[in-house]
């Protein structure tokens, strides 16, 4: 009777592990905030939950870069679930934010979806407000911020062009980002 109970207790578990991506549909969020000088945070999310945090500083010595440490962890039921009915409010695949030029040093955080069939990407201004993007943006730093207590996987300098295996990359998020010339 007890393997019988730990088989379906198994089975239970395994489900529940990947219920967001079943019922929700989300395959990928991914958060892009790092700035050349400053630093910033990243954050690859999978639909099964399993993510990767990136948290980048200038260096403590000069001339050697920014530095990074990133942080392999899983979202919490309720962080997915939160996530799941975060994008389902702010309908995610209708944002669109202001077409303009940067002031310097102005940071610009990209968001970026694949749920299904569907990708989007958006990103923002960090001196325009955008309630919709902010939402999403807030939500994301949090969860990043959660990843810290997960284990460590890298501390050295930082990889710009790096992101986990399956995901798109980051300079192709960023150029969904960018404005498209009209097409006649």
């Amino acid at each position: 009777m007890k393997a019988i109970i730990t088989v379906i207790a198994t089975i239970l578990l395994s489900f529940s592990v990947n219920a967001w991506s079943a019922t929700e549909g989300i395959d990928q969020v991914v958060l892009l905030d790092v700035q050349g000088f400053r630093g910033g945070t990243n954050l690859w999310i999978s639909g099964d939950g399993r993510a990767v945090s990136s948290f980048v500083r200038p260096a403590q010595k000069v001339g050697t870069g920014l530095q990074e440490t990133r942080y392999s962890f899983r979202l919490t039921r309720e962080q997915n679930a939160a996530l799941a009915e975060l994008l389902k409010r702010i309908d995610f695949f209708s944002i669109g934010t202001a077409d303009r030029y940067g002031v310097p040093d102005e940071p610009r955080p990209a968001v970026f979806i694949k749920a299904g069939g569907r990708t989007h990407a958006v990103a923002n201004w960090a001196n325009d407000r955008h309630e919709r993007f902010d939402l999403i943006y807030t939500f994301l730093i949090k969860a990043a911020q959660s990843g810290r207590k997960g284990a460590e996987i890298k501390k050295a300098a930082f990889d710009r062009n790096w992101k986990p295996e399956g995901f798109p990359e980051n300079k192709t998020i960023i150029g969904m980002t960018q404005p498209q010339p009209d097409r006649k």
